[in-house]
This record gives C-alpha cells, sequence and structure tokens, in this order.
C-alpha cells in the first residue's frame, strides 16, 4: 500500500464511517441484551437471595405470624417479568382460602407506584410495602419469597417461575 493510498484509507470520511459502524454495533448489542436476553433459566445460578431456613425480619407493617405463611413478592413496576408473571400472582392470591398464606407485594419504588401497578393487573395482595434499595435480598425482579409465621424461610425463587408454579403451589398447599 503506497503512502498515498494509506493517506485516502484513514481519511477523515472513512474514519467517520468506522466509527459509526461501531457505535451502531455498540447499540445494537446494548439493545438485545436489554429486549430479548432470555430470562434466567431454573436451575441457572443467581446472585445471592434468601436461602431456605433463613430467619429474616418483617418489613416494616408485615407481620408473619398472622398466617402458616407469608408470600413475599418482590415486584417492580418497571419489570417485564413481574407483569409476565401477575397471572399466575393473581391466581395463587385467589386460592389463599384454599391454604393460610397472605401476599404482600414489596418493592423499592414508591408505595404508590407500586400499589397503582397491583391494581392495574388486578392482583389482591393483602399488603403493599416499600423498602429501600438493597434492604430486601435479591438478585432481581420479580422475586418470591415464601416465609412461615417464625419468619423462617420456606422457599426462594427469582425470575420468570414456569415450571416452578407448581412447586410454589405445593409449598404453600393450594392446587392449580
Amino acid at each position: 500500500m503506497s503512502s498515498a493510498e494509506h493517506t485516502k484509507w484513514l481519511s477523515l470520511d472513512n474514519l467517520t464511517n468506522v466509527c459509526i459502524v461501531l457505535t451502531c454495533i455498540v447499540v445494537s448489542g446494548a439493545f438485545l441484551q436489554r429486549w430479548l436476553v432470555v430470562p434466567r433459566q431454573a436451575g441457572a445460578p443467581l446472585l445471592p437471595t434468601y436461602e431456605v431456613g433463613e430467619h429474616i425480619t418483617p418489613p416494616t407493617g408485615v407481620q408473619f405470624d398472622v398466617h402458616a405463611n407469608t408470600v413475599l413478592l418482590y415486584l417492580s413496576s418497571s419489570c417485564r417479568f413481574c407483569t409476565a408473571s401477575m397471572p399466575f400472582y393473581a391466581k395463587l392470591a385467589s386460592a389463599r382460602n384454599e391454604g393460610d398464606f397472605e401476599i404482600v407485594v414489596v418493592g423499592s419504588e414508591p408505595r404508590e407506584s407500586l400499589t397503582a401497578y397491583v391494581l392495574q393487573h388486578g392482583l389482591d395482595a393483602g399488603g403493599i410495602v416499600s423498602v429501600a434499595r438493597g434492604s430486601f435480598k435479591s438478585s432481581g425482579t420479580p422475586t418470591v419469597v415464601i416465609v412461615d409465621r417464625s419468619g423462617r424461610v420456606q422457599g426462594a425463587w427469582t425470575g420468570l417461575l414456569g415450571d416452578q408454579e407448581r412447586e410454589v403451589r405445593q409449598r404453600l398447599g393450594v392446587g392449580n
């Protein structure tokens, strides 16, 4: 390659085009990661969350000793997987008369936002609690935690449940 050809290749127009292409690649990658990534598969490793048998302190305004179990749903109104899970949560809430449990929605956004979100999706929750970000031990939303009346975790799941919905229902003693 001659010096003139090398200089021509390094022209401002060519460098600009290369930068535009690289920017498009980066933006496309970010888009794919944000909108098209498949949710966590069952059994995939997660960041730390509540462990079965772990004792937890109830969020302010929640009493674990009223029912045999309390289902804590850690949700976010901006979480598409939370929204996709709402039909299961509503079905679970309607089965409360089959078992002795309550459902409490927990989130780290203002209580008003959580309440509007829950009402919009027809979820009949026994309580809606806003907690400080990072105070609920979860690797993401949605997270389902079943806690017994003594405050011991009986089960914890993060992400879309899929086949694990049956496990949640079994732990609570309710049918489909």
